[in-house]
């Protein structure tokens, strides 16, 4: 699955566990917004493809086990 400007929804306090696992083809840069305070375990596992940055907040006081885990660029 692509995406081009994968886009987080402020307000949202915590990314779940696996949910963007296997994504591909991700252009563009990623911020996860200052609400964010958790990211769960495998939440961004095996991401491929990944063209941009990665911004995480300062608020993030939680990373789960494999979180960013396998995540290659091109």
């Amino acid at each position: 699955m692509g995406f081009t400007g994968l886009s987080i929804e402020s307000g949202l306090i915590a990314i779940c566990e696996s949910v963007f696992n296997g994504l591909t083809s991700l252009s563009g840069n990623l911020t996860i917004p200052d609400s964010v305070r958790t990211i769960e375990a495998s939440a961004f596992f095996g991401c491929s493809g990944f063209t941009g940055s990665l911004t995480l907040p300062e608020n993030c006081t939680s990373i789960g086990a494999y979180a960013f885990y396998n995540c290659k660029k091109p």
